[in-house]
This record gives C-alpha cells, structure tokens and sequence, in this order.
C-alpha cells in the first residue's frame, strides 16, 4: 500500500510529498502514514506538511501521537 512504498524510500523529498498529499486523503490508511511521517519531523518542512492536512482533527491527531508513545514507553 501507500505506507509501504512512502516508508521505505530513503528520499526526504519523497517523504515530504507524501506527506502534503496523504493529507488530503481522509482513510484509515493516510491517517498512519501521517503518523509515521512524524518520526521524520526533524525534516525540512515536514512537521507543516503534516499539520497542513489534518484541518480540524489537529486534537485527534495529537491524542492519538500521546497515546501511541505512551503505550510504546510502557512497553520498553
């Protein structure tokens, strides 16, 4: 799928770009790649072009990061 073929390119431009246009998309499937993309965050610019396509579910978005990183932290 998408997540596949955007996450293991080595290509920051790639990444970047998936990350404006996944933002467009309202699926299960653009939400974590969106998620995923946050890992790159120290990217130039890549941090907006998340946030550019969450348009009124920045709050889910934000709960849903919190969440996942706290279940990751209790389970190491």
């Amino acid at each position: 799928g998408v997540e596949a073929a955007v996450l293991s390119r080595d290509n920051p431009a790639v990444r970047l770009q998936a990350a404006l246009s996944v933002g467009e998309v309202r699926s299960a499937e653009a939400w974590r790649v969106l998620q995923r993309l946050v890992a790159h965050a120290q990217e130039p610019f890549m941090t907006d072009a998340i946030v550019s396509g969450l348009a009124g579910r920045e709050t889910e978005f934000l709960a849903v990061l919190l969440k996942s990183d706290a279940g990751e932290k209790a389970a190491a």
